[in-house]
């Protein structure tokens, strides 16, 4: 199909080459969205967690550590 007598031909290699982007852009846009997933920036910058209900104080090092460790497999 990309042989036309031996020679590359141009629509093929076009064809190959939006193909390669594509799966690129997948790529990277599965690695955005599980990096969002799992690193939840809203609730951390805010300071709620929606789970519990009660504001987060950062000084509690439990709830620091609950939290770092719930988010963190995801940044492997």
């Amino acid at each position: 199909m990309c042989t036309n007598s031996g020679t590359f031909n141009k629509s093929c290699f076009l064809l190959l080459f939006f193909l390669f982007l594509f799966l690129l852009l997948l790529f990277f846009l599965k690695r955005y969205y599980f990096f969002l997933r799992c690193f939840d920036w809203f609730r951390f910058w805010r300071g709620f967690d929606m789970s519990f209900g009660f504001r987060k104080s950062f000084n509690n090092w439990f709830w620091l550590r609950l939290w770092f460790h719930n988010n963190t497999f995801c940044l492997w």
